[in-house]
C-alpha cells in the first residue's frame, strides 16, 4: 500500500517482540524530564545460535552535511533536473540555506545523489518546516515521505505534475533559472 493507507492489528505471541518504525514518522516532541517511567514487562532474551549476518564494513556517505531526518529545511531534487551537473544546483541552494539535500528514487537511480538521501516509501520519511521539491513529479511513493512537511514549495516546468496538488507554494519554471535567483536572494551577503 502507498501513502500509509493500510491499518493492521498485530498480536505477537512469542518473544522477543520487536517493532520498527520508519525514522521521521513521528514529529519531534520535547523529552519528558520527570522520572515517570514504568516498566510494563521485563524479559530476557538469550541468543543460543550464531549470528545470521556480520557487518563487514561501514562507509560514510559523501556530501551528507545536514541530517535529512532532523533537518528544518530540506531541498529535494528529482529526475526533472535531467543531469548530475544540474543536480549540483540543489547542493548549492541547500548550502546557502544550511539545509539538507534529499533525492527521489528516480534521481538516485540516475546517480544524481546516493540512495541514503532518498526520500519516500523506500527511503526516508521527513518532517521539515520547509521542503523544496525541485524537478519532482510527485509520485505517490515520494509523497509518502514528505507528507509531514509543514510547507512544501514545488518548482517544476510542468504545471500538470501531481506535486502541485501537495504543495503550498508552486513555481512554474526552469530550475536552472529559478535556483540561481533563490541563491542570490538568500545569500548572506545580499543586502536586498
Amino acid at each position: 500500500m502507498y501513502s500509509n493507507n493500510l491499518l493492521a492489528t498485530v498480536r505477537l505471541h512469542s518473544t522477543p517482540k520487536v517493532l520498527t518504525i520508519q525514522p521521521g514518522y513521528f514529529c519531534n516532541v520535547e523529552p519528558n524530564t520527570g522520572n515517570t517511567s514504568v516498566i510494563i514487562e521485563e524479559f530476557l532474551y538469550e541468543r543460543n545460535d550464531e549470528p545470521k549476518a556480520v557487518l563487514l564494513s561501514h562507509k560514510q556517505s559523501e556530501k551528507v552535511k545536514t541530517n535529512l531526518a532532523t533537518a528544518d529545511i530540506v531541498v529535494g531534487g528529482g529526475r526533472g533536473l535531467k543531469t548530475k551537473e544540474t543536480f549540483e544546483l540543489i547542493h548549492r541552494l541547500a548550502d546557502t540555506m544550511h539545509a539538507a539535500v534529499g533525492v527521489t528514487r528516480a534521481a538516485a537511480d540516475l546517480g544524481f545523489a546516493p540512495y541514503d538521501l532518498q526520500i519516500g516509501q523506500t527511503g526516508k520519511v521527513i518532517s521539515p518546516t520547509i521542503y523544496f521539491a525541485i524537478g519532482i513529479s510527485g509520485a505517490t511513493q515520494h509523497i509518502a515521505g514528505i507528507y509531514l512537511s509543514k510547507i512544501i514549495v514545488a518548482i517544476n516546468t510542468n504545471r500538470e505534475e501531481p506535486i502541485f496538488e501537495s504543495s503550498d507554494i508552486g513555481l512554474i519554471g526552469d530550475a536552472t533559472t529559478i535556483i540561481p535567483q533563490l541563491i542570490t536572494k538568500l545569500s548572506p551577503n545580499n543586502n536586498k
